[in-house]
């Protein structure tokens, strides 16, 4: 995971969130919505503001009004294939509003119309409870890391070159 992660060029994607004015993120399910909410307390610690809404598309719906070209908007979905996100997601391209999707590895729509994107691997396990197969998110916790640590560098880095 952090090898990719390493190989993954991010510059523009961090660029866009310094200079967003808010950095709004979307998320698409419960275990997607617990990621959510960990990164925006990481884009706290690295002094961007950020809002972070529940699997409700309804309420970006009402957002749009406040979400500009200024801003950023990432969004968290495993199948990346929901109608009414990819949906939401256009709308706001066609705003300029700059859109960030993690996703899965896999094909997926969201990725393909999402102005960038970063993939995470899940885990299936058979659980007991049930006899089915759940999947397991520990990929997206590191890479939320990894890219939040990454994105204080960065800023760090542009804070330091302006003051040379």
């Amino acid at each position: 995971m952090s090898n990719q992660f390493k190989s993954t060029k991010l510059d523009d994607i961090y660029k866009i969130l310094n200079d967003a004015n808010n950095v709004f993120i979307y998320s698409t399910g419960w275990e997607q919505q617990i990621v959510a909410q960990q990164l925006q307390r990481n884009l706290y610690l690295a002094g961007k503001m950020a809002f972070s809404f529940p699997s409700a598309v309804d309420e970006m719906s009402l957002q749009r009004t406040h979400i500009d070209a200024n801003d950023a908007l990432i969004v968290i979905s495993y199948s990346g294939m929901n109608e009414t996100v990819l949906k939401m997601v256009q709308n706001f391209n066609l705003q300029g509003v700059k859109t960030i999707a993690f996703t899965s590895f896999r094909q997926n729509r969201l990725s393909q119309i999402a102005s960038y994107n970063l993939y995470y691997d899940t885990v299936a396990k058979n659980v007991q409870y049930q006899n089915r197969k759940e999947q397991f998110f520990s990929d997206l916790h590191v890479l939320i890391d990894l890219f939040t640590m990454g994105l204080i560098n960065y800023i760090s880095k542009t804070d330091s070159e302006l003051e040379d």
